[in-house]
Formats: C-alpha cells, structure tokens, sequence
C-alpha cells in the first residue's frame, strides 16, 4: 500500500498526526507489518551510524539486533510496552524485508524512486 493508502486506513491518520507534532522536524514513514501499521521517524546520526556499523561489524549477535534495536528507537506510535508486545506476537517484524526496506526509506538510505 502506499503512503496515502495507509493513512486512509482506520485510526492511523490521529495516529500519524500525533507523531507529526511530537516530530516535526523529522521525515515520517507509515510502515504495514504483519501487526498493523506503525509509524517510524527519521532516525539521528548516531542511531543511524550505530545501525550501519553493527550490520557490517564482525560481531554477530551486534548483527542480530541492530534492525530490532533501531526500529524500537524509531517507532514513534508505540511506548516500550507497545513495542515490546509487537514483538512477542510478531517476533520476525524486524526481519520482514518490507519494514527494513522501509527503515532505510525513513533514513535516506534508499530513494523510494528507486526501489519501486
């Protein structure tokens, strides 16, 4: 779905207006993931950075929770307990090739022109 499309959905619009106050000095994205729609902000340099490094560090375990440690930073919709939910019931979202293409769109790692 597009960014429109989701928007549409039910509830989501209040949700993404509350989270463009909170943030408006940052490029939002609407994500659909298996547990409905969340809303990801622009991530800082340094979270960015953080991100980037663990991915093509040596170390794996860094590996392994470098998505689901920066999608929890970035979440802006869903408080800790909210978030901590999500993964119980969906433990594979950080894997979901659609949230981490997604997450690299919010950080302006990938033109959304190109990966159409």
């Amino acid at each position: 779905m597009t960014q429109d499309e989701l928007l549409d959905l039910p509830g989501v619009k209040d949700r993404y207006e509350t989270a463009r106050a909170r943030n408006p000095d940052k490029r939002l994205r609407l994500v659909e993931t298996a547990g409905g729609v969340i809303i990801l902000r622009q991530p800082t340099v340094p979270e960015f950075r953080m991100w980037e490094e663990a991915l093509y560090g040596d170390d794996t375990k860094q590996q392994a929770s470098a998505s689901r440690l920066l999608l929890q930073s970035i979440c802006v919709d869903l408080d800790a307990a909210g978030f901590a939910q999500l993964l119980k019931d969906y433990p594979g979202i950080t894997m979901d090739p659609g949230v981490l293409l997604e997450m690299r769109k919010v950080a302006g790692a990938a033109k959304e022109s190109a990966l159409k």
